[in-house]
């Protein structure tokens, strides 16, 4: 499999969701962190749906889209409707923006790399106008397997078709790459595994401002259901017995179930959005990912190993991850053994603070971001 970019490559890396700056869920971090890596190597510009905080400072190419008109907006909702049987909604789709620029911008660019399943509608009609074009698609999950979704069927119809409208397809771990390629009946000719990673520069593990060993931390969006259903069982089954205080910071709003959850657990405290990591992760020595369901691989859990954080969770929550139990982190999958897991490791901080060394071993051994991405770019270039 030859690798799709090189030194000369000018690449176009599209991420229109809401919030792109800052980064508000693991698919916004994915998507920075690869596009700093890739504007590394070659010529590349990112696109934002908007940019309501500032762009970070190492990026040289950040673009910002305008809204289409309703009318306009519909008509090429439409469209996309057309090319695979399923739903299309303005709140859902408004990549439609891509149009405006299909006929004329697009053509100073040899990659587009798609990073929402959402996006790929237009992609057959930009391939009409610039065959040429290499169109990547970066799989940050295997969208359709996620029950939470309402519109489950056509997101089955777009993956089912992954092998005819990309050249390259990047996926998250290989649980995902056999996912997909059994949708698309092994015809996805260039499929690479291009796990999540942890920037590794610029990372020491975080100073304790007090004693921070009886004190856990969870981190995620909060409009991501599977998080949604962790977080329930952490506040029902686990925080009720657990001698410690739980801290809770995410993006998006709580619901009023877990937020009546959490009024009633005296342990447990809601933080809101972290704008600052470092801050964060600095007030906790444990780290919890309770997750139950979902699939790719957990920003998350990169993120708390880079900090040297001792980490619990379950085995669905470091899938894809090539940790040990007992060594780089904590794997219990029920209730109990979880919390019995906390409880000890509050009473043991020799133990965690061993295990979030070698959790800061395994990130810089194979999870670096700059490491990762070598195998996307042709030798010698």
């Amino acid at each position: 499999m030859y690798p799709p970019f090189n030194s000369k490559s000018r690449v176009a890396y599209l991420n229109f969701w809401n919030g792109s700056f800052q980064p508000s869920n693991g698919g916004h971090l994915r998507a920075h962190h690869l596009f700093d890596e890739i504007q590394c190597r070659c010529s590349a510009d990112f696109f934002a749906g908007h940019t309501s905080s500032p762009k970070p400072r190492a990026w040289t190419s950040v673009q910002s889209t305008k809204r289409l008109r309703p009318f306009i907006f519909r008509v090429i909702c439409s469209l996309y409707s057309k090319f695979i049987k399923g739903h299309a909604s303005s709140t859902e789709f408004e990549i439609a923006t891509y149009w405006t620029w299909t006929t004329n911008f697009f053509k100073g660019y040899n990659c587009l790399v798609f990073t929402s399943l959402d996006q790929l509608y237009i992609a057959p009609l930009i391939r009409r106008i610039n065959p040429s074009l290499t169109i990547i698609f970066d799989a940050h999950n295997v969208e359709h397997s996620m029950t939470f979704e309402r519109n489950a069927p056509w997101l089955l119809n777009l993956e089912k078709e992954l092998y005819r409208i990309t050249d390259y397809v990047f996926c998250c771990s290989a649980g995902d790459a056999e996912k997909l390629q059994e949708l698309n009946n092994n015809q996805i000719q260039n499929l690479i595994i291009v796990p999540n990673g942890a920037s590794t520069f610029n990372i020491a593990p975080t100073e304790q401002k007090k004693p921070t060993e009886k004190r856990a931390l969870w981190i995620g969006s909060l409009t991501y259901s599977p998080n949604i259903e962790g977080l329930k069982w952490l506040l029902t089954k686990i925080a009720p017995k657990a001698n410690l205080s739980i801290k809770i910071a995410g993006s998006g709003e709580l619901s009023s179930e877990l937020s009546t959850l959490i009024d009633s657990l005296p342990n447990v405290t809601f933080l809101g959005f972290q704008e600052d990591l470092t801050e964060f992760y600095s007030i906790g020595a444990l780290v919890v990912v309770p997750l139950l369901s979902g699939s790719g691989t957990r920003l998350k859990v990169l993120e708390a190993m880079s900090f040297a954080k001792c980490i619990v969770s379950t085995s669905k929550g470091c899938e894809g991850i090539q940790c040990s139990d007992g060594k780089d982190i904590i794997i219990r999958d029920d209730s109990k053994s979880f919390t019995n897991a906390l409880n000890d490791l509050s009473q043991n901080p020799d133990k965690m603070k061993e295990i979030g060394r070698q959790a800061k071993n395994l990130i810089n051994l194979k999870y670096d971001w700059s490491k990762i991405t070598e195998q996307l770019f042709q030798p010698n270039q």
